[in-house]
């Protein structure tokens, strides 16, 4: 038996097409998947193109940058570094009737730290 094949000109989409599109599916998917999860041992935060493991012991400080007023990541500071969570963000629009939810993330996170509360 003959195999099939097309006949006619075929057109596909160009060789860097071809490789940007899984790295932009997988940049997306990175995106939806954003995480912070608080164990009781350490602050897993899950980011664009890494994953984290933040002892508790090692967190000394936790808050969103001074400077920003509404819109900010939460800042989680260890002896050694800083760390940038993407997934507790500030709310552009904050209701005065209730909490914002990343601040409940903050507090959240200080109280398992033994921490003070800011």
């Amino acid at each position: 038996m003959a195999a099939e094949s097309a006949h006619g000109p075929v057109w596909r989409p160009s060789i860097p097409f071809r490789i940007a599109m899984p790295f932009w599916l997988w940049l997306v998917y990175r995106a939806w998947t954003l995480s912070a999860t608080l164990t009781p041992d350490a602050l897993i935060a899950r980011g664009l193109l890494s994953a984290k493991r933040i002892p508790l012991t090692d967190i000394t400080a936790v808050g969103f940058s001074s400077y920003a007023r509404d819109w900010a990541q939460l800042i989680v500071t260890t002896r050694r570094r800083r760390h940038v969570i993407w997934a507790v963000q500030r709310s552009e629009y904050p209701r005065p009737d209730r909490p914002v939810k990343a601040d409940e993330a903050a507090d959240a996170i200080r109280a398992a730290a033994a921490l003070p509360r800011s």
